[in-house]
Parts: structure tokens; sequence; C-alpha cells
């Protein structure tokens, strides 16, 4: 009796870390900014325990995330993510695609991303197809 209470717990633990993972985990939408053009929409998304974190007031842009690129059709020109959600608006649309200056780049004809990590010692490169 006493080892199935214990499975039991064990199970329900379980399920219930698994569920709270989750929901944590997920990927919640925030801003959005579109090209001049309105071919091409930029998204921040983060994961959702970052709202759950105490944050400064005013600091909610502060937290880290996501910047997709996505053109009419709903396809993704790739995925960088950014130290600080609030880096949307350091976004520049240019002729062939869009960048963060220093950061970040896409190129809409070549289909290709490409990102430099905190400390600009490497540079990650990607093709979005």
């Amino acid at each position: 009796m006493k080892k199935t209470l214990i499975s039991v717990f064990v199970i329900f633990c379980a399920i219930v870390l698994i569920l709270v993972g989750a929901v944590a985990l997920r990927e919640v939408e925030g801003r959005s900014d579109t090209d001049p053009s309105g071919r091409y929409r930029a998204v921040v998304t983060f994961r959702n325990y970052e709202s759950w974190l105490g944050r400064a007031p005013g600091d909610s842009s502060g937290k880290p995330g996501f910047i997709t690129i996505y053109g009419q059709g709903g396809e993704s020109y790739g995925k960088i993510p950014v130290d600080m959600i609030a880096q949307l608006s350091d976004l520049n649309w240019t002729d062939k695609g869009a960048r963060i200056p220093a950061y970040c780049e896409w190129d809409f004809d070549r289909r290709t991303y490409s990102y430099w990590n905190a400390s600009q010692t490497h540079e990650t490169i990607k093709n979005s197809r």
C-alpha cells in the first residue's frame, strides 16, 4: 500500500513538472515591426517564464528572447536570439533584408541570417530554407 501511494505521488509530481515546464518554456509573442514595403514582419518572442521573473519597473523589454522575420506567406526568414527584446527597436530594414548593427543580419534574397555571440568572437550563419 505504501509503495503504491509513493508511486502515485511520484507520477503526479512528474506530470505536474511536465505541465509547468511546458507552460514555462512556451514562447509568447511580444511586439512586432513591419518593413516599409509591408512584405516582411519582425516579431519578438520570449519564453513565458521570463514574465514570471521580477524586473525593475519599466524594464519588461530587458528580458532575453528571439526576433524572427516572416514573409507575407508566413515563411520564416530566420530566428535570432537576443539578449534583450528591446533590440527590436534597433532593427533597420535594408534593400536586401534587415539588420541590427554590430549584432545580426537577415538577407532575404539568399535566405540566410547571421548573428554574433555576446563577446563578438564567433559569428553564426544559417540558412532559413
